[in-house]
């Protein structure tokens, strides 16, 4: 067989290298293909759905506040505002709701549970004017109440005043009588008299008594029971009083009578509005009950489809990633099959141009779906890959206010209580390492329940974001950590810090707080807003936990708080 000529077997060879090149060239196009389609469906579909399951996170949150705040006054006269601020909520709920339910990324079950949610809240929303209705008709039945109690109290006055004063009257007749030796005859009415007026009063007496009692029964069944004895009760009061010969005994006692018949018998009787009140009150517990299940059951929801589109997320990063180890494998085939010029060229193109990006890539998406956030995301060209890049960085600051928001108290934007918790176990650790002190201050401010009941609770979220803005003033060391750990309660972490200079620092907190000049009426101490600090100070040598030296720091704080505006050192 004739062999090929050299200049053949070089054109051959040449397009043996084309194909090669155009075969790699289409692998790696269709690889940013994928990884662009990947990035699309991020951008798209998984975080619009994020932010929106976020959003529906947030208005449950409020809607139980809300719920919570109505049941605490559910007696005022005027709830229709927070009504109306229900009903807006539950509709702002609706509508994100039916959002999640429309995407296809749901779990079915997930997409079932939301439909059913979303016909729960059309219900509530329908009935929300029956909810205003109940608590105007609460409220009405709570001021007939307060109407009914000095009637009552009249009642059980009179008892007393004129039927008891009728009965010593009547008493003094008949002693009277037997002093001035009158006839036996009438002796004997005067006693009959006293003894029909003496049961009159005692059954007057057990009656008002009865009255007394429904008046604070919140039994249906027990208020039941008192209507049926006082009813018997007045029937015998009423054929007592006819039986009295005595004319002014008789008045008195009808006259008594007259008045119990105005306090239970009728339509706004004490037992009508007490059974009224009972009824009404249960059916707005109800009412509110239902819609605060609801609303945590969404609140669970957001979370479970929250979880739902990470795993999403991560699923299709591990997808891609295989998808690429693939595409390595076969673009290393091709380069080993072509000269050793070819593979270069391949090895500077592919590797450099679109292996090392889809790599760098991908690891930035892994670390993005495990939370990591420390990486540097840069956009090297304006092309495909760029896109993803920039797609990234979004994603990357998606993902960093994520974690922020778990790390950070929403109303002083200082570290919450999980933040504080996990930088005092670091520390303690590093402080036991070194031997160097460390100082927690626990911080509370001074009679704030009677600040909020009487400047009102916006005031009171003022003063909690003045006390942090002044703590992050006193405290003025980079590694000085403020954190909020409960409603006017705060911590501070004070690394390298001993006892003479913690004093220092609580000093110029204190000092602050009082340049702060924030009116505080209700105060005991002064008239203006103060702090009480409790401290403890530790060094590496003590063999002590992260809920030992918060102990420690607390009872300081205790012993700070009987004080008042005062610095304790355990």
């Amino acid at each position: 067989m004739r062999r090929l000529s050299l200049n053949k077997q070089f054109y051959l060879g040449l397009f043996a290298i084309a194909g090669l090149t155009l075969l790699t060239i289409s692998i790696a196009n269709h690889t940013a293909q994928q990884l662009h389609k990947a990035y699309q469906l991020a951008t798209s579909d998984f975080i619009p759905l994020m932010q929106t399951s976020n959003k529906l996170q947030s208005t449950a949150a409020n809607l139980k506040s809300a719920l919570f705040n109505i049941r605490a006054g559910a007696q005022s006269n005027d709830q229709a505002p927070s009504v109306a601020n229900i009903n807006l909520l539950w509709r702002q709920t609706q509508a994100i709701t039916n959002k999640l339910a429309e995407s296809h990324l749901i779990d079915p079950s997930e997409h079932a549970q939301l439909n059913k949610e979303s016909l729960r809240i059309n219900a509530y929303i329908t009935h929300t004017q029956q909810l205003a209705l109940l608590l105007k008709q609460q409220a009405d039945i709570q001021l007939r109440l307060k109407e009914i109690t000095p009637q009552v109290l009249s009642l059980l006055r009179k008892t007393d005043t004129q039927l008891l004063s009728e009965l010593t009257k009547l008493s003094n007749s008949l002693h009277q009588s037997i002093i001035n030796k009158e006839g036996v005859k009438k002796q004997q009415v005067i006693f009959m008299q006293i003894r029909h007026y003496f049961k009159f009063y005692k059954q007057a007496l057990l009656l008002a008594e009865k009255i007394v009692e429904a008046q604070s029964s919140q039994s249906v069944v027990k208020l039941n029971k008192l209507k049926r004895h006082v009813y018997l009760l007045g029937n015998k009061l009423e054929s007592t009083a006819y039986k009295t010969s005595k004319k002014r005994s008789q008045e008195v006692s009808l006259a008594w009578i007259t008045q119990a018949f105005s306090i239970y018998k009728g339509k706004h009787s004490i037992f009508n509005t007490q059974l009224n009140a009972i009824r009404t009150e249960a059916v707005i517990e109800s009412l509110i009950n239902q819609q605060v299940e609801t609303a945590e059951q969404l609140l669970q929801d957001a979370k479970k489809i929250h979880l739902h589109i990470q795993d999403m997320l991560e699923n299709e990063a591990k997808k891609e990633q295989q998808e690429v180890v693939i595409k390595q494998y076969i673009l290393l085939g091709l380069a080993l099959g072509a000269i050793l010029m070819s593979l270069l060229i391949a090895w500077q193109f592919i590797h450099k141009k679109v292996v090392e990006r889809v790599l760098r890539i991908r690891k930035i998406m892994l670390l993005l779906a495990r939370g990591g956030t420390l990486v540097t995301i840069k956009k090297y060209n304006n092309d495909e890959f760029g896109d993803m890049e920039q797609a990234l960085i979004k994603l990357q600051g998606y993902v960093k206010q994520v974690q922020n928001q778990a790390i950070t108290d929403p109303l002083t934007q200082l570290n919450n209580r999980r933040s504080f918790d996990n930088t005092l176990s670091k520390e303690l650790k590093r402080t036991q390492r070194t031997h160097q002190p460390i100082t927690l201050f626990i911080l509370d401010i001074d009679h704030f329940k009677q600040f909020n009941d009487h400047y009102g609770h916006p005031e009171g979220d003022a003063a909690i974001q003045d006390v942090a803005n002044l703590l992050i003033k006193s405290c003025l060391r980079e590694n000085d950590f403020i954190a909020r750990v409960g409603g006017e309660e705060f911590a501070v972490i004070l690394p390298n810090t001993d006892k003479y200079n913690a004093k220092i620092i609580a000093e110029r907190i204190q000092e602050n707080t009082e340049m702060l000049n924030r009116p505080h009426q209700t105060s005991l101490v002064t008239d203006y807003l103060t702090l009480s600090i409790g401290s403890i100070t530790i060094d590496g040598v003590d063999n002590i936990t992260e809920e030992d030296i918060y102990q420690l720091a607390d009872q300081a704080l205790y012993e700070a708080k009987e004080q008042r505006n005062a610095f304790v050192i355990n």
